[in-house]
């Protein structure tokens, strides 16, 4: 499911202990959101690891057209149905296709954030935190099941949530803001180099 476990764990966790972790299952897919990311898991393929680390933290798996919200004081079933959940149907409206740049900027007081860049539009830079760079292990593809390569990042022009997929898992992350003088500064540079061609400028900034 090209998910790095103990990643997904930890990033599951957090939301738990805050109260912000939804579970939810509709049609064949099973959903689990944590205010910064969500993931999606045909259900005829969902491992049974996958599973087990949910049940972990909730208690249950939820049923069809089921959804309830996680945290230390309990479950809760009473929610307002959030789009963000549909996450097939964002997926499908992800027409912007970005590149993983490899420029990191690593605040050591707060994260290490991964700059992103949009295809064929070099000043649009956006950036999320390296933690979900982490999150994809390509070791973890279900390749028996003929699980591909998971495609992507592919987002909107706003490009607020990032989304990587294959037909059995898919994973959206959201973006970071940029308020530090530093990291405006860093995106000006990188908004000149196109990182999807010649980028050996990058020694000359």
């Amino acid at each position: 499911m090209f998910l790095h476990m103990p990643t997904f764990k930890k990033l599951m966790k957090s939301a738990f202990n805050h109260g912000n972790l939804t579970v939810g299952m509709t049609g064949e897919g099973l959903f689990v959101e944590g205010g910064t990311f969500v993931t999606w898991f045909d259900w005829n393929f969902i491992p049974n690891k996958v599973k087990g680390a949910i049940m972990e933290l909730t208690g249950e798996l939820p049923t069809e057209n089921h959804i309830f919200k996680a945290g230390k004081e309990g479950n809760q079933y009473e929610l307002l149905w959030n789009a963000y959940w549909n996450v097939q149907e964002q997926l499908r409206r992800a027409d912007r296709r970005y590149i993983v740049t490899p420029i990191v900027l690593d605040d050591q007081r707060y994260d290490a954030f991964r700059f992103l860049q949009q295809a064929d539009a070099t000043d649009h830079i956006r950036v999320i935190s390296e933690q979900f760079i982490h999150l994809i292990d390509y070791a973890e593809i279900d390749t028996l099941n003929g699980e591909g390569s998971p495609q992507g990042p592919f987002s909107t022009e706003c490009g607020e949530i990032f989304y990587w997929s294959t037909d059995y898992c898919i994973l959206g992350v959201r973006a970071h803001k940029l308020y530090r003088g530093l990291s405006i500064k860093v995106r000006d540079v990188i908004s000149e180099i196109d990182f999807e061609g010649d980028y050996s400028r990058l020694e000359e900034k």
